[in-house]
Formats: structure tokens, C-alpha cells, sequence
């Protein structure tokens, strides 16, 4: 079998599951991409079978899946959504690949101010939805678990100098389980020479209910599409580099056409 084909390797978070990550799949797969979904010990389907799972186990589990798409594919994309981020940025230093991106990495762990408004809202409408969210990852999360995701921080803190490969970085503003200020942490230490950082307004766990899904959707598809053109010599041109414009939390930004 010729491999031709790019193979998109698509990372789901800590405490979540493959179908978090269909959607962008079953997007990518209709522009002619192979993706695959790993499952993580890490998700919710798997930590009752492995209860003692560390971080060295969920990159593990993830490396499994990255060897089966680079059987099938001539090169491989690694997209990672929340902790499968951090994953995606540990591959990009350990394994070959024609880019990476992340959406909502954890590098700086829960955003208060965006927890202390959502909490507001939530007395306002007197809908505690929040509330119980908050309560309940507070006591889902085992202190093992809460530890390793910790180290899995830690260790990718150390790697991102070693990142070369193209990059894009997706980030949400009005996320709560991880600050803005994470992307352009990842933004500045890597040493890639083409790195893109964009912010949307929010993007949750579950690309299920992002509203606006198909804006990054076809961000990550165009920016995929250009790094294969660089690859292979046709276009010199590439994407712009994106910065949090005027460095307000939540303000507007400006609307800049690809």
C-alpha cells in the first residue's frame, strides 16, 4: 500500500472521551484527511480499567494510536484538545510529524476570574449549572490523578523549546478550566519558525458544544492545507502571525481575514 495520504492523530483531554474529538474528525475525514481518535487511560470509558494509570500511561496510550496512523499515512498531523495538547506537544519533540496543534492547553491550569463570573451568573438565573460542575470535577479528580496531570504540566513546560515543527495554537477566551494566558505562554517558548496563535471566544471540553465550531475547524483544515504546501515547495507564503491584540481580558478583537 502507498501511503499518499496526511493523517491527522486527534488527542482528547484528561476526564473526556473520543467522542469530544469526533466532530473535528468527522470534519478533517470529509476534506480528504485519515484521522484517528485515540482513548486514553486517562478517559472516563477507561479509568475503571486502569485505576493506577499515570501520565506515562496516558502518553502511552496515545503513542499506540500514533504508530497505527503513521502505518497508513505518509505524514502525520498531532491535534490535541485540552491535556491531549500536552500530549501533542510531547510528540512533536519525540516523534517525526509536519505539525501541530493545540487547542486549550492547560499550561496555566483554571481561569478564577471566568469561574467567579460563571458562579454570578449562575445565582443570577438562580441556575446552578456551574455550581455543580465545579463540585463535581472537585471530587471526580482522585489526588493521584490531579498529581500526574500536574507532572504531565511540568514535563511539558521543560519540552517546548524542543518544538520546531509548525504549530498552531487555538485558544478560548471565556474558558474556565484554562487561562488565556496558557497560549501565549506555548506561543513564546517553543522555537518553531512558524508558530500561529488565534483566540475565539470559547471552546469547551466537548467540540460537540462549541457553537462556532466550524470557524476553528476550518482554521485547523487551512492551516494543515498550508503546511503541506511548504512541505512540498508550493507556496512560500504562509499563515500570519495572530497576538491577543490591545492584552484585555475579553475585549474585542479584530477581525483579521486569512
Amino acid at each position: 500500500m502507498i501511503k499518499s495520504r496526511i493523517g491527522c492523530l486527534i488527542i482528547h483531554g484528561f476526564d473526556g472521551t473520543t467522542l469530544d474529538v469526533e466532530p473535528l474528525s468527522k470534519y478533517l475525514q470529509s476534506k480528504g484527511f485519515i484521522t484517528f481518535c485515540p482513548s486514553l487511560k486517562c478517559s472516563m470509558e477507561n479509568r475503571r480499567v486502569f485505576p493506577n494509570a499515570n501520565y506515562k500511561d496516558w502518553l502511552e496510550s496515545a503513542e499506540l494510536g500514533l504508530y497505527y496512523l503513521k502505518s497508513r499515512c505518509k505524514d502525520v498531523v498531532i491535534i490535541g484538545l485540552y491535556m491531549g495538547a500536552l500530549i501533542a506537544l510531547n510528540f512533536a519533540t519525540r516523534f517525526k510529524n509536519i505539525g501541530v496543534v493545540t487547542i486549550n492547553a492547560p499550561i496555566y491550569h483554571w481561569d478564577v476570574k471566568n469561574m467567579y463570573y460563571n458562579i454570578l451568573l449562575d445565582f443570577k438565573r438562580k441556575n446552578f449549572t456551574n455550581v455543580k460542575r465545579y463540585v463535581k470535577l472537585s471530587t471526580k479528580i482522585s489526588i493521584p490523578e490531579l498529581i500526574n496531570f500536574k507532572l504531565l504540566i511540568e514535563k511539558t513546560k521543560h519540552i517546548l523549546e524542543m518544538v520546531k515543527t509548525p504549530v498552531f495554537i487555538a485558544q478560548g477566551l471565556k474558558d474556565d478550566t484554562v487561562n488565556y494566558k496558557s497560549a501565549e505562554y506555548i506561543y513564546k517558548k517553543v522555537s518553531s519558525n512558524i508558530k500561529v496563535l488565534k483566540y475565539y471566544e470559547k471552546i469547551n471540553p466537548d467540540l460537540f458544544v462549541y457553537t462556532d465550531n466550524n470557524l476553528l475547524f476550518e482554521d485547523v483544515e487551512k492551516f494543515i492545507k498550508q503546511i503541506i504546501k511548504r512541505k512540498n515547495g508550493v507556496s512560500n507564503k504562509f499563515l500570519p502571525n495572530y497576538t491577543y491584540l490591545d492584552r484585555i481580558y475579553n475585549s474585542l478583537l479584530k477581525d483579521v481575514s486569512w
